[in-house]
């Protein structure tokens, strides 16, 4: 196993176990300061994971594959419980980026150019985060502060895991650490005056 193998398991490990922080502090945390995920959010990033870990497996990638359906797997379940424990309602914003969403996914699936698709992977993944960057820029205490922490050094190590760097490369990890790195840094920040969106 090479170092990059190592730097990505250790990625992989970490991101894993901020995803069962989130999950955890979704359904025990306290009273005023428990995780309130946006419904939106995790309804998309599943969607893309699965078109990922399809991806993956039509190239014959099954460790990557596995990842994204493990991804997949612990989106649905954060999506499912953000239908009980889940921050406001369904606005228009999260309408705009689930169809904006939809729309990118389908070029991606018909592109035959990796590089159009992988651009239109980050445009679906970020549209897809605007719901919980707009949240955690007016609630931050309804992110776990300790599960986006974690998953900006789960990005940090991912940088290890490449061997070979390319464009490809710079812009996928690039974006999971500004996106990551956003949210994280809001959720540690006071908040701002509540919006009508988010009163």
């Amino acid at each position: 196993m090479t170092t990059p193998d190592l730097f990505g398991l250790a990625a992989a490990g970490m991101t894993l176990i901020s995803e069962g922080i989130y999950i955890w502090s979704i359904v025990t945390g306290p009273a005023g300061s428990r995780t309130r995920p946006s419904r939106s959010t995790f309804w998309i990033w599943m969607l893309i994971q699965g078109v990922f870990a399809a991806t993956y497996i039509a190239t014959g990638e099954t460790f990557a594959a596995g990842i994204s359906l493990v991804y997949a797997v612990c989106f649905f379940v954060i999506a499912i419980l953000s239908l009980r424990y889940g921050y406001s309602g369904w606005g228009r914003t999260d309408t705009r980026c689930a169809i904006a969403v939809v729309v990118a996914v389908g070029i991606w699936i018909v592109t035959k150019n990796p590089v159009l698709a992988l651009v239109m992977s980050i445009v679906a993944d970020f549209l897809g985060a605007i719901p919980t960057v707009k949240k955690v820029w007016f609630q931050p205490r309804t992110e776990s502060r300790s599960a986006w922490t974690l998953a900006v050094f789960a990005t940090m190590l991912n940088f290890g895991a490449v061997q070979t760097w390319g464009f490809s490369d710079v812009a996928f990890h690039g974006y999971l650490f500004f996106i990551n790195g956003i949210i994280a840094w809001r959720s540690w920040m006071p908040g701002r005056p509540i919006s009508a969106r988010y009163s």
